[in-house]
């Protein structure tokens, strides 16, 4: 009896043993799974109008176990609601607080809202911009001036130190957010009524070659769908492209976008007024609304003007006009600039033109030499590559008679079909990440030649900047058709057309005034 006895304890305090060493254990799994590190808001205090929308996100570092979901609370749903998804609408004047909490830990972060009445917009253009050192702030202000818009300041929740924009120091914060695509400095505030506006100029400095990441806060944070948005920028010498690439990949929505523009910080109101009266965008101008296409490209010939009159006898087809002429609106800018950008030049920039990857070639078709000549004035401005686009049966006099239905010219423009052969080919074209596409204008419109060159390459991933020739013709909708037979799909910016006598310095103040360099 006493072994039975003896054996049952044993085994009953083994059992306790077991279950207890078990729920402590999983009770240490649970409370590590529980906690969330941290989360950060991209915006910490918000003053809305009434009638405001935005998507507050968080960002959230938890344990790898921990789950990374997050509940939305409001504390007034009859002033400020907020969505699952952290989608918040202001619906009456006062004030609310959001907080987003993790979902299986302890972790929250709060929103402090105040709603005011709805915005009094005073123009449909907004200039929005983020200024480290206010290099940006005084384009900005400009801009503002000449096109009658308000103007916004992204000011961000943490303000930036000398210490932070010390690019020499891999571990500086600018560094650390230029080095990593997903990161969202928050902001503080909220730019009024937005909804309301029809076009948004979105200014910046260049950092290592790009739009500062708070940029992509701000541009992830609103709708733009069916808005214009013109992007600007402040560089000692770096280009906008490659921040503006970055910015429509983070813009949701069926957006409008405008070539952007570089800027010095000491740019003159006169140079940034001329910019912004070209895209059709200085107060007092109708409706103070866009006045061309997204791109830039000039409008198109009214019906019926789209061919050429008949020529005098000799006439050659390269200053054949076809249209009132119409010079495009961004070729008269200035010189490039070459003082100090928002921040001081990091130790790796990536501004250099002439490295591999981002060469630039000149290719050009040239009957009778016009085109020829401001090819070879681009390549120079530009230090790029010069290629030219042979027939494989070079044009005769009698081809180029316009007089003649009969002759080869007319035939070819009026068959939609028409492939003429080249001679030869571009080699390495994949070395190339710019194109210059220069021509002569025949009927309003690109020789067909044109066509087969830009079908015979794949241009995927190339920025094309189309230039022609005329007496005074626009380039009209020859940049626009060349574009539609480009099956892959590359970047086309705004076109721009010379006489075939145009200066050296018009064309280095145009290649200039692009941003590539």
């Amino acid at each position: 009896m006493k072994r039975k006895t003896k054996f049952l304890l044993a085994w009953l305090m083994a059992f306790v043993m077991t279950v207890t060493c078990f729920l402590g254990s999983a009770t240490d799994v649970q409370a590590k799974a529980a906690k969330a590190k941290k989360l950060t808001l991209n915006v910490k205090t918000l003053t809305m109008q009434v009638g405001d929308r935005m998507n507050l996100k968080v960002t959230q570092t938890t344990p790898s176990s921990a789950s990374k979901k997050v509940t939305w609370k409001t504390s007034n749903k009859k002033l400020v609601s907020v969505s699952k998804s952290g989608v918040i609408r202001a619906k009456k004047k006062g004030s609310a607080t959001i907080t987003a909490r993790s979902k299986n830990g302890k972790a929250a972060v709060k929103c402090k809202i105040k709603v005011n009445g709805k915005a009094t917009v005073k123009s449909k253009t907004l200039v929005a911009y983020f200024s480290a050192t206010d290099t940006t702030k005084g384009i900005a202000e400009k801009i503002a001036k000449a096109s009658g818009g308000d103007l916004y300041r992204v000011t961000p929740a943490k303000k930036y130190t000398s210490k932070d924009l010390n690019y020499n120091n891999d571990a500086s914060r600018a560094t650390k957010e230029q080095n990593n695509k997903k990161a969202r400095p928050a902001m503080k505030g909220k730019a009024a009524g937005i909804q309301n506006y029809d076009v948004i100029f979105i200014g910046f400095p260049i950092w290592f070659d790009d739009a500062p990441r708070i940029i992509s806060t701000f541009m992830e944070s609103y709708s733009f769908a069916g808005k214009t948005v013109i992007p600007f920028c402040t560089s000692g010498s770096s280009g906008i492209s490659s921040a503006a690439k970055t910015l429509k990949k983070v813009t949701k929505g069926n957006v409008k976008w405008r070539t952007g523009r570089r800027f010095d910080g000491d740019a003159s109101q006169d140079a940034v007024t001329k910019w912004v009266s070209d895209l059709g965008m200085q107060a007092g101008q109708p409706g103070n609304t866009p006045t061309a296409p997204s791109t830039t490209t000039p409008p198109a010939p009214t019906p019926g003007t789209t061919q050429n009159p008949s020529p005098s006898p000799g006439q050659i087809p390269e200053n054949t006009p076809s249209v009132t002429p119409t010079d495009t609106p961004d070729s008269t800018v200035s010189p490039a600039p070459t003082d100090t950008p928002d921040h001081s030049p990091s130790p790796n920039p990536t501004d250099t033109p002439e490295q591999p990857e981002n060469k630039i070639l000149v290719a050009y078709f040239s009957a009778t030499g016009s085109t020829k000549g401001i090819a070879e004035k681009i390549a120079v401005a530009a230090g790029a590559d010069l290629y030219e686009i042979q027939p494989q049966i070079p044009y005769t006099s009698e081809d180029l008679n316009y007089n003649s239905d009969d002759s080869r010219a007319n035939e070819e423009q009026n068959d939609s079909s028409a492939r003429p052969g080249i001679t030869g080919s571009v080699a390495n074209m994949d070395q190339y990440s710019t194109i210059f596409l220069g021509y002569p204008i025949w009927w309003g419109q690109a020789p067909k030649i044109m066509y087969t060159f830009v079908e015979q390459y794949n241009l995927s991933g190339k920025t094309i900047i189309p230039f022609c020739t005329s007496g005074s013709s626009s380039i009209g909708t020859s940049a626009t058709n060349l574009q539609a037979v480009d099956a892959n799909q590359a970047t086309w910016l705004a076109g721009r057309r010379f006489s075939g006598s145009a200066p050296d310095s018009e064309v280095t103040d145009w290649v200039l005034g692009l941003g590539l360099q």
